[in-house]
């Protein structure tokens, strides 16, 4: 029995040892391996780890055909497509996700632009006073900064905010 056969046979049967062995020598050339596909130094060593760990938990039932060298390497080489795959898949996702979530957007400056479109041509419908009253009131003036303003009562702005509101409503049904 040679080496890699020896150190394989004592690795199914538990041996930590063996298992430190293996690692030993193969996980510096398997994340080396892996950087070449997925150019990330912690995410080569994350994928290294995990084939290594998952070869492990499965030492007892998984079957080796070919050399242990190889089924390591294939195994990350496998993984690390698995990641780009997945990984391009998420990026798609995400970049759907913002179109999708830029036309709402789009769409909601265009409904909010026309309802502020159709609000000023309303205001401009109204009588000069109650115009000037409302607008002065959408800059978010009191009553009594309005009374100021237009130089009248606060009952003569109450008033005619009162008027201005009905016939907006009734405009813009």
């Amino acid at each position: 029995m040679d080496y890699s056969s020896q150190l394989l046979y004592q690795f199914k049967q538990g041996d930590m040892k063996a298992f430190r062995k293996l690692f030993e020598e193969f996980y510096p050339r398997l994340c080396s391996f892996a950087f070449k596909y997925l150019q990330d130094d912690q995410l080569s060593e994350d994928i290294v780890q995990e084939v290594l760990s998952d070869l492990w938990d499965k030492r007892q039932s998984v079957t080796i055909k070919v050399s242990l060298k190889s089924f390591l390497y294939t195994s990350v080489k496998n993984r690390c497509l698995n990641f780009i795959s997945k990984d391009k898949n998420e990026k798609k996702r995400f970049l759907d996700y913002v179109c999708f979530a830029s036309d709402s957007v789009d769409d909601y400056n265009f409904i909010e632009e026309e309802v502020h479109a159709n609000l000023h041509k309303a205001i401009k419908n109204l009588p000069e006073k109650s115009q000037k009253v409302i607008l002065l009131s959408m800059q978010e003036m009191s009553n009594v900064e309005i009374q100021e303003e237009l130089n009248v009562s606060v009952n003569t702005v109450k008033s005619n905010k009162r008027r201005a509101y009905k016939m907006l409503r009734d405009m813009l049904r």
